[in-house]
């Protein structure tokens, strides 16, 4: 029995789907099946977990030293500035020595380990004051801690009992290491260990004062007093030496 030729229609389905089954059957087709994506393991999701958190403890550390470098870098800063300001301050205390006058109690003296001085750098009167001040210089042989003092007097005699003093001391300057020391320059550049000095008979201020310090503090420190003052260079010299 001939079959029956298939029409156009019949031949494009056939060209199109060749998996079909049958004319009068239920035609199904045959589709490749999807392959389900496979997610993380729970080993890879620890393994991952461990990276994470070692490389965390990594950065918290590298933070904190970061913090504790600038912490320290400001630290040294500010301490620097402070030490400056006081050093300064000590310098124009000294340097604005008020001159002495006819008829009264000498009042720049000192010594080795301890001058008093009016100047106009006065804690009361800034500037104008005609206050005493006392700068002494303290040693502690068991610690080896050295410390500036200073202190505001009533302006009596060199030799005033500690009654005399109205303020409580003020730390300046502190250092570890050797003794300070005061000296005073005369007119003649002689260095001394006491103002005013024995054979004199006028009432004048040394020409610079020095003060020996410790590396922590900034080193020797030199005043010249306004009233005698040397020039820049041969100051400059005198620090150094």
């Amino acid at each position: 029995m001939k079959q029956a030729p298939l029409l156009g229609s019949e031949v494009s389905n056939k060209a199109l789907f060749p998996d079909v089954v049958g004319s009068g059957q239920r035609q199904t087709q045959r589709f490749p099946a999807v392959k389900s994506r496979r997610g993380f393991t729970l080993i890879e999701m620890l393994v991952t977990m461990v990276i994470l958190s070692m490389i965390s403890s990594l950065l918290w550390q590298a933070l904190q030293q970061m913090a504790g470098v600038e912490r320290f870098l400001q630290s040294t800063g500010v301490q620097s500035q402070l030490l400056f300001v006081r050093r300064q301050w000590l310098r124009n205390l000294i340097e604005s020595a008020l001159p002495e006058q006819q008829n009264a109690e000498v009042q720049f003296r000192g010594d080795a380990r301890k001058l008093r001085l009016a100047s106009a750098e006065n804690l009361n009167l800034p500037g104008i004051g005609s206050g005493v001040l006392e700068l002494s210089l303290h040693h502690d042989s068991a610690e080896r801690l050295n410390r500036v003092t200073l202190d505001q007097v009533r302006p009596t005699g060199f030799d005033a009992p500690v009654g005399g003093i109205t303020a409580s001391p003020t730390t300046l300057l502190s250092w570890k290491g050797e003794p300070g020391r005061l000296s005073y320059l005369d007119s003649v550049g002689q260095w001394h260990d006491e103002w005013p000095l024995s054979n004199s008979e006028v009432k004048l201020l040394p020409s610079a004062v020095r003060i020996e310090l410790g590396g922590d503090a900034g080193g020797p420190l030199l005043a010249a007093v306004a009233a005698n003052a040397m020039p820049r260079p041969r100051r400059t010299d005198w620090e150094k030496q």
